[in-house]
Parts: C-alpha cells; sequence; structure tokens
C-alpha cells in the first residue's frame, strides 16, 4: 500500500515512546487515529513523532489560526514549484538516459546521474513542504524534514540535513539501541553499518537499496575514522566530495527502480569513469562537439536546454536559502508572487508525475 513503510515507522514510533514512558498515551482514540492517519505527511514523511503532535492533538484548537493559514500557503506553493518546475523537468531526461545505461558515455551519464540526485531532492524536499504546508493550514506545526542536504560538508552531516525525521528515527530507534558510540570504535563502525544496512532495506527489498544502505553504511564509517585524524578539509572541496560521494550511491537507488538492476546501476557507473567511451572525442572544437551534442540530444527527443535546467538546479541546491530559511511576512507583493507562481504551475500540470517517495 502506497505510504506503509511511514506509516509503519510512525506507529512504531508511538508504542516505543509510549512503553518507554517519554510520552503519555493519546487522550483518546480519536486522537490517536488523527495521529496515524494525517494525511498531508501519511504517504511519504516527515515521519512525525507522537511527542511533536502531542500537545497540538490533544489539546486542538479548532479556531482558523490565520498566521499558520499564511505560512501554510507558502510553503503549499513553493513545494509545487518545485515539484512542478524542477523535480518534473529533470525527470523528462533522467528517466529517458536512466532507460538506455548500455549506450551512455561519459558527459551523458554524468547529466543522467546529477539530474536524478537533483530530481529526489527536489521531488521529495517539495513533497515534505507540502506536507508541512497542509498541516500548517489544518493548525499544525510538522518538523523539518530537508536542511540544504547538498550543503553538507561529509557525510555525516548530510544525513542531519536530507530526510531528516527518518535519520533521527533510525538513530533513536536503531542506532542507540544497538549501543551507538558508547563503545570502541570497531563496535561504534559496526552499529553505523547495521543501521544504514537497515535503511537501506527500509526503502525496498531490491538489492540495489541494501547496497545503496551499505555503501553509506561504509561512507559513514570512512567519515568516523576521519574525524579521529583530526585532518580538516577546507569547505568548497569537503562539499564537492561529499556531493559526488552522494551522486555515486544514487546511482544504486535509482537502479532499485530500474528494470535491470544492478546491470543498470553496472553501466552507468562505468559510463561515469569514461570505460564506455567519451562523447565527440573526433569534434574540430567546442563549438563542433556542442552542436554534434545538441544532435545526440534531438535524437532522443531532448532539448538543448538540459545542461541550463541542471545548472539551474545544481546552483538552487548551493546558493539559494532552503524554504525554512526563507523569511515569510504577510505582505501584498509576496501575495502576487505566490499566486502567479500558482497560476503558472497549474498551467504546466500536464501528464500524471507521482512523487518518487510514494512507492515506500
Amino acid at each position: 500500500p502506497v505510504g506503509i513503510s511511514f506509516y509503519t515507522f510512525q506507529s512504531m514510533s508511538y508504542s516505543l515512546d509510549i512503553y518507554k514512558g517519554e510520552c503519555k498515551p493519546a487522550k483518546s482514540f480519536i486522537a490517536f487515529a488523527t495521529y496515524v492517519s494525517m494525511f498531508p505527511q501519511l504517504v511519504a514523511g516527515p515521519i512525525v513523532r507522537w511527542r511533536d503532535l502531542e500537545e497540538q492533538i490533544n489539546d486542538i484548537d479548532t479556531k482558523v489560526d490565520w498566521g499558520k493559514m499564511s505560512l501554510g500557503i507558502q510553503f503549499l506553493v513553493l513545494g509545487l514549484v518545485k515539484k512542478v518546475l524542477v523535480a518534473d523537468e529533470m525527470a523528462e531526461f533522467t528517466d529517458i538516459y536512466w532507460a538506455r545505461t548500455e549506450d551512455l558515455q561519459l558527459v551523458t551519464s554524468w547529466i543522467a546521474s546529477l539530474g536524478y540526485t537533483m530530481q529526489i531532492y527536489f521531488d521529495f524536499s517539495a513533497y515534505s513542504d507540502m506536507a508541512v504546508g497542509l498541516g500548517l493550514m489544518l493548525g499544525f506545526r510538522m518538523p523539518q524534514n530537508f536542511n540544504s542536504p547538498y550543503k553538507a560538508r561529509n557525510i555525516s552531516e548530510f544525513w542531519t540535513r536530507w530526510h531528516i525525521t527518518l535519520s533521527q528515527w533510525l538513530r533513536d530507534y536503531l542506532f542507540i539501541p544497538l549501543g551507538g558510540s558508547r563503545g570502541s570504535r570497531i563496535f561504534t563502525m559496526r552499529n553505523l553499518v547495521i543501521t544504514m544496512f537497515l535503511g537501506g532495506l527500509w526503502h525496498g527489498a531490491g538489492w540495489p537499496f541494501v547496497v545503496w544502505g551499505l555503501y553509506h553504511g561504509a561512507l559513514l564509517v570512512v567519515a568516523h575514522a576521519w574525524r579521529g585524524t583530526g585532518v580538516k578539509i577546507p569547505k568548497v572541496p569537503a562539499i564537492a566530495l561529499t556531493f559526488l560521494a552522494v551522486v555515486i550511491g544514487w546511482v544504486f537507488f535509482r537502479a532499485g527502480n530500474a528494470p535491470e538492476g544492478f546491470g543498470d546501476a553496472w553501466n552507468m557507473l562505468r559510463a561515469m569513469f569514461g570505460m564506455q567511451g567519451i562523447e565527440h572525442l573526433d569534434a574540430a572544437g567546442l563549438s563542433e562537439w556542442w552542436r554534434a551534442f545538441k544532435t545526440d540530444m534531438k535524437a532522443l527527443g531532448l532539448d538543448s536546454k538540459v545542461p541550463l535546467v541542471l545548472l539551474a538546479g545544481m546552483a538552487w541546491c548551493w546558493f539559494a536559502p532552503n524554504t525554512w530559511q526563507i523569511s515569510f511576512k504577510p505582505q501584498l507583493w509576496r501575495a502576487l508572487v505566490l499566486a502567479l507562481l500558482l497560476v503558472y504551475v497549474i498551467l504546466k500540470f500536464g501528464q500524471e508525475s507521482p512523487f518518487l517517495y510514494f512507492q515506500f
């Protein structure tokens, strides 16, 4: 069923927190049902703990809070913008390239990999923003789920910025009960790998998801060991290295939904490292190379704007504030901008494009 993984984790956290005495049970069955079936975030997160909503649900105020309503509308519209104008644009060329991984070469493989890296962030964070927005419109404040993850300087920081509520769930209900970091370095590393392995398995039973989880577990082990050396990498190289490591990980994650699974992941990685060739090496210059590359894209039904769309998405990730950092104030010009964005998004609606995390 849609959203079963999120529903399961949310229900488990309620039972475990009550059992450990960390919070009190809901005052009524209606309050509990409201918590576990809250539709804005039910199918794709954020994973909301009972402690986050306990007071809000038990002492619910049925009066409309126009401040929350205004803020909620802004979150909702910006989420729609991220989904329709960015994530779906990335999906158009990403899906085409991923359908033919055996034919990709150096440049096209990186466009496909970076495109999916942008797509999954804007798609998933868009849903989280919309869920938070709808929650606010109903009078509930939900936790932040994304905090500019591609600005992280190391993989440990990435997991404090990406799908924050899942990271916290894995930390509190898996990593810490396993012993956390309260033992030797080897013991801590073991716990990291087990936690990420199970995190990968939560996303799907396919082996690519398991490998993705183990891969991130290994990266966390390396990051943990690196901290012990005391050597610090400058900010820009650290962000770039972390980002590249995450991009490679997304290859396995994307392959979890591909017909060929590991075959597609292997082809993509080979192409990314130049083992399937480099496009138009015989071109006399950059302009001739670009003309030939545009011809290739046109043959696939793609527009030459693809690299520009990709660069715009990456610039947004690295240089723009995230939704939670934007100062929302009830001003006329802001309302007009949001209204225009909403109209444009509605006009852009095309074929059905479900959120990526609906499958989990």
